[in-house]
């Protein structure tokens, strides 16, 4: 009787051992909940550890289609994990499921933004409304500070140098009672060139009507200025330049280049877009002679160069290009081999043409250029004439901005803004020429246009809109297709004469003070600005545009419209 009774008790033990470690291995499981109390062990009561939660991740956030046309749909989809709530901003909010469609009136950037308890994440893409126009750049300034601004100044050039530094040239409109000296203005700026205060500037010379800027590989000025001399019957051309420290006047050096180059003009142009500098950094420039009398063997068309010590007149030549006595307008751009290309206006076949001529080796032979008819412009009823701006890409193959001029007849429309390229072979050849139609929303260009070319030869334009577009500086730009078609071509108002008129409302009367004497001419009524007139284009290493050009100030009503001032301003901005 007692053997089973024993049996049972040690059954009983060994179950109960069991059983204690069954609740230590669930014990350990659970977050080993034991501990030891004078040496036994306890079981303390249970806590469990709370599940993490995960940070959201964004897989996927697109835009299909990223372009639209105004008022179309493009659809926003996303592929997100671990996420409790998701939300899209602007306009749009709370969202479920993976897509939604969206219709922005302009180009928008959308931010998805997902989130749980343990943190947010998000992802942006942008739905651009083809059309839509950017963002207006910063404001643009007279370059002479307003206290100054008595004296009227016109007919820009900027160019930027390699480290980015601005440089524009500009002269005197004409003398005055109080600046009797008509110099040639130099402003330089090294950086941030937001305002006038960001200008160092000095005077050179005297009695100068125009002048014309660019520089040398090195970004040093190198200056063509044209005197007018025996009552402006005879011009004298002189050549400065700059190598170090050019903001101080005792830096530079120039004289006149010859007494060749001082002979009758008939048709005087009024902004120099003939003189360039090759990739040397050798001065080159083309002009037109009407002769002193019908005897004098020297007139026509005339390209002039100096290859070393150019101050000195002796080292200046020339060779006659032309004997077309109604030359005129001309614009000279270089290829990367130091290639001249030309551009210039004049009358063929009781019409105005732009002509194009070029030279690749030999170029002080007038048998070594080659010449064509690019188109013909106007040659009735004409108000305003054709201008245009020539540019070379890295290829050495030509681009022409032309507006055609407002009249009537010629091969191109009148009253336009086209864009001209010579895509592939021989330049001098009309044939291998495109014309674009640029199909702005108004007519543009009429007082100035010019043309620059970006690092990956895109077209970038300044122009002028006239008064019937509200008088007013523009800036277009193309990025692809820019030869072949105006899809690519997009344009902005970057300045319009409201601007000018809040900044000065009416400028000073010639010899007067500033701003005492500056109410309206009596008994004019209407006084306002037409901005972005002849301006001048250049772009730094960045592609960003700074512009130099004129605001012309216009007096009308009761005494009759005219200009009666004019003042160079200047603006810089992002490429858009």
């Amino acid at each position: 009787m007692k053997r089973p009774f024993l049996m049972h008790i040690a059954f009983l033990a060994t179950l109960f051992a069991l059983l204690l470690l069954a609740q230590s291995g669930a014990g350990a499981q659970q977050g080993d909940n034991r501990s030891t109390q004078n040496g036994v062990l306890v079981y303390l009561p249970m806590v469990m550890r709370p599940v993490t939660a995960a940070v959201p991740v964004i897989t996927r956030f697109i835009a299909t289609p990223p372009t639209i046309q105004s008022g179309a749909a493009s659809t926003l989809s996303w592929l997100v994990t671990e996420a409790t709530s998701l939300s899209i901003s602007p306009g749009v909010g709370t969202v479920s499921g993976t897509s939604i469609s969206v219709s922005p009136i302009t180009t928008t950037q959308y931010t998805l933004l997902a989130t749980t308890a343990a943190g947010a994440a998000s992802a942006q893409v942008t739905v651009t409304v083809a059309g839509t126009p950017p963002p207006p750049p910063p404001g643009g300034f007279f370059i002479v500070p307003t206290p100054d601004i008595e004296l009227p100044t016109s007919h820009p050039t900027a160019r930027v140098d390699p480290s980015g530094g601005v440089h524009v040239v500009f002269t005197p409109q004409s003398a005055t009672q109080n600046n009797p000296v008509r110099p040639v203005y130099y402003a330089y700026c090294p950086v941030n060139c937001t305002s006038a205060d960001a200008f160092a500037m000095l005077s050179l010379g005297d009695s100068v009507d125009f002048a014309a800027l660019d520089l040398d590989p090195d970004g040093h000025p190198r200056l063509l200025l044209r005197l007018p001399m025996q009552s402006n019957t005879i011009y004298l051309f002189q050549y400065w330049m700059c190598d170090n420290n050019c903001s101080n006047p005792a830096q530079w050096t120039g004289d006149s280049i010859g007494y060749a180059y001082r002979r009758q003009v008939g048709w005087v142009e009024s902004f120099i877009h003939s003189f360039a500098l090759d990739y040397q950094g050798r001065p080159r420039f083309v002009y037109y002679d009407s002769g002193a009398d019908n005897n004098d063997p020297h007139w026509g068309t005339f390209y002039a160069y100096c290859d070393a010590n150019c101050t000195t007149a002796a080292n200046w030549y020339e060779t006659r290009l032309l004997d077309d006595s109604q030359a005129t307008d001309f614009a000279l751009a270089f290829s990367p081999n130091n290639q001249p290309r030309l551009a210039l206006y004049t009358y063929i076949n009781d019409a105005w043409a732009v002509v194009y001529l070029e030279c690749n080796q030999n170029c002080g032979t007038a048998a070594s250029w080659g010449n064509s008819v690019l188109a013909d412009t106007v040659s009735a009823g004409v108000s305003h004439w054709a201008n245009f701006s020539l540019a070379v890409d890295s290829n050495g193959r030509p681009r022409l901005a032309l507006y055609t001029g407002s009249g009537s007849g010629g091969s191109l429309t009148p009253n336009t803004l086209y864009y001209l390229a010579c895509l592939a072979g021989n330049c001098t050849q009309a044939a291998n020429w495109t014309a674009v139609d640029l199909n702005f929303p108004q007519t543009h260009g009429e007082e100035g246009v010019s043309l620059a070319l970006d690092g990956q030869n895109r077209p970038r334009l300044a122009y002028h809109a006239p008064m019937t577009a509200g008088f007013g500086l523009y800036y277009a730009w193309c990025n692809t297709g820019c030869e072949t078609g105006v899809a690519g071509w997009q344009t902005q108002e970057v300045e319009p004469s409201e601007e000018v008129n809040a900044a000065l409302p009416i400028p000073p009367w010639p010899g007067c003070s500033f701003p005492q004497c500056n109410p309206p001419i009596p008994p004019c009524t209407v006084s306002t600005w037409d901005t972005g007139v002849r301006p001048s284009l250049a772009l730094d290493g960045q592609g960003r545009p700074r512009i130099a050009y004129d605001a012309s100030h216009e007096q009308g009503g009761a005494c009759g419209a005219f200009t009666d001032t004019k003042l160079t301003r200047f603006i810089q901005f992002d490429q858009p």
